[in-house]
């Protein structure tokens, strides 16, 4: 497995469907400052706003080019060069900690599993369709609340699956951590989990880790996997700027990443995500956008 090097543009190199995030009015924004950055291509302004509605859109690529474009003209720009880093998947530089709400910083892993690993978790997870029960939310006394979160979740995930990804991550975390620029602290637990999203569902905003409130996650880590071709659009992971200090989100600034086969996002456990509304058949579960979520939980 290895760390992504080159620029991620494809991971979602195609114009939105659906209904997620106002893609329409988004499509058209981009469209829009395009054209006229033809015409003023050294206009700070209009740099930074195609920027951000490009990684709002999930262009990565165009956003990082164009935030290195904003720093050639800007040196003293107070982000363009950690969007730029962050965006070719490579270690941004510090942020000031008077920058708020911040980016949320990730790491992608393409091929997480070996082309027989990931067939054999497919073939699993489309065998047990039984096994998948709507989720519930809450730590506490968790229930079901379709209003934040209409997706399903395995009942039951096999000990031989939690033993791999807990061995995958745990031999990467170290690599993890530096990159995203997180202390190394005492692991408690790997917790692990398969979920299914189909058409017509999502995850609303919200955060996995707040204040001193038990279980103390640090990072989530985000396997996708579906079959081939794949029979859905959405379902994007919408991962929202966070104010640190207050833990606030405003809601309208994202990076976008658009689920991948085979492949794991990663992020810190302290900032807004959501899952996009999924595209597809609400019937027909083996095309759903399936994912292993795991949560790394420090140990207090």
């Amino acid at each position: 497995m290895n760390f992504i090097e080159a620029s991620p543009g494809a991971l979602n190199p195609q114009p939105l469907i659906g209904n997620s995030m106002n893609a329409d009015l988004l499509n058209k924004a981009e469209l829009s400052l395009f054209q006229k950055l033809k015409n003023a291509p050294e206009d700070t302004t209009l740099l930074v706003n195609y920027a951000e509605i490009c990684r709002c859109c999930g262009y990565l690529e165009k956003a990082s080019e164009t935030y290195r474009r904003l720093a050639q003209l800007e040196p003293d720009h107070p982000t363009a060069l950690y969007f730029a880093a962050l965006f070719e998947n490579s270690e941004p530089p510090v942020l000031s900690p008077e920058i708020q709400p911040k980016p949320v910083p990730f790491v992608i892993i393409p091929d997480f599993l070996q082309p027989e690993e990931h067939q054999r978790l497919l073939d699993f997870t489309l065998d047990h369709e039984r096994l998948y029960v709507k989720a519930k939310t809450g730590i506490n006394a968790p229930s079901y609340n379709p209003a934040l979160r209409n997706n399903l979740y395995g009942s039951k995930t096999p000990t031989e699956i939690k033993k791999q990804f807990r061995s995958l991550i745990s031999g990467v975390l170290p690599d993890l951590l530096r990159k995203l620029r997180i202390p190394p602290f005492e692991v408690d637990k790997i917790s692990v989990m398969l979920t299914a999203t189909l058409g017509g569902q999502y995850y609303r905003n919200h955060i996995d880790k707040k204040n001193s409130q038990p279980p103390h996650r640090v990072l989530n880590c985000v396997y996708y996997y579906h079959k081939e071709p794949k029979a859905f659009s959405g379902g994007d992971l919408l991962m929202h700027d966070t104010n640190l200090k207050d833990l606030q989100t405003p809601g309208n600034r994202f990076t976008r990443l658009s689920p991948q086969n085979n492949c794991m996002a990663v992020f810190p456990a302290d900032y807004y995500h959501e899952i996009s509304e999924v595209v597809g058949d609400p019937d027909d579960f083996s095309s759903a956008r399936f994912a292993v979520v795991c949560h790394v939980i420090e140990k207090k």
